[in-house]
């Protein structure tokens, strides 16, 4: 689970980037390229960390069968989200639903 110290920086840090890049763009020098290059990669890079450690924390419980399941990353990344519940598929009894997001705590494994 995403502190909430870490819901304000990861966008301040992204969008922190997002301006070096912009900057970058209108700048004509090889650093500026390089400046850019290593933004965006490092901006993919906490995206896509804080993407698959919310689907390995995350997992749903069927309003149908009632049982617990956990849907591929793919489609809980592009599960559409409406106050912390997605529309998912169950994986046991093909139900698609807005269902609640349980977060497991991480201590735990």
């Amino acid at each position: 689970m995403i502190s909430k110290l870490g819901r304000i920086l990861l966008p301040l840090l992204l969008l922190t980037l997002l301006m070096l890049v912009i900057i970058a763009y209108f700048t004509n020098s090889p650093a500026s390229r390089i400046l850019t290059a290593v933004a965006l990669l490092t901006s993919i890079t906490i995206l896509h960390l804080q993407l698959v450690r919310r689907w390995k924390t995350a997992h749903f419980i069927c309003t149908c069968c009632h049982k617990p399941f956990k849907p591929s990353l793919i489609r809980s990344l592009f599960a559409s989200d409406v106050f912390n519940k997605r529309l998912v598929t169950c994986t046991h009894c093909g139900k698609k639903d807005y269902m609640a997001v349980l977060e497991k705590d991480m201590k735990a494994k």
